[in-house]
């Protein structure tokens, strides 16, 4: 009985560990996988206006064809600032490459944070807004995976430059358009 007892005691505690080994060596390989698939690009601006005017005109995808330099058209939710699930269809040029991708609203807390995810590929785009003394302090983080733009035949520094030039034009648009969004709206009140 003793055996018995030790025996099972020692087979559960192998099988415990042998578990946890292999969830995390489960996790470290896909994480360090993900990692080295995807690249990122960051950019950030201040806008002169509240926090909650600036998160409602960024979120509304009508915009995009005016801020960013790939995006020519695009549908689904796009009058009104996207929510939680929302899907927005977008239509674009890169270079040489036309592309449709369809981004669905996957993290959302109004008025500081906006996930969208593309559902064909790992793309992701990552709003960040944090106010400062009447600015707000506006954060895009682009991800993707490098396979997915290998039709442009360009090295990875190439692509990571396009990404962050057109990335860079967008939120300095972006800015402009907002900005410019905010004072009309002002004037209409008084």
């Amino acid at each position: 009985m003793t055996n018995y007892i030790f025996t099972k005691s020692v087979f559960l505690g192998l099988l415990i560990v042998l578990t946890g080994c292999s969830k995390q060596l489960g996790q470290i390989t896909t994480s360090e996988l993900e990692r080295d698939e995807l690249a990122s690009v960051v950019t950030t601006i201040t806008i002169d206006g509240n926090l909650e005017g600036v998160f409602d005109i960024i979120t509304t995808a009508r915009f995009w064809p005016q801020w960013h330099p790939a995006t020519t058209e695009v549908g689904g939710v796009t009058q009104r600032p996207y929510q939680l699930g929302d899907r927005i269809h977008e239509r674009g040029r890169i270079r040489n490459k036309d592309y449709l991708i369809t981004w669905k609203v996957t993290e959302y807390i109004r008025p500081t944070h906006v996930v969208l995810r593309s559902e064909r590929s790992a793309a992701e785009i990552t709003y960040s807004f944090h106010e400062n003394v009447y600015k707000t302090v506006f954060e895009r983080n682009l991800e993707f995976r490098m396979e997915d733009l290998d039709d442009l035949m360009l090295t990875r520094d190439q692509v990571v430059g396009l990404m962050k030039a057109q990335s860079e034009s967008a939120v300095n648009e972006v800015k402009n358009s907002v900005e410019k969004i905010l004072r009309e709206e002002s004037r209409e009140l008084r």
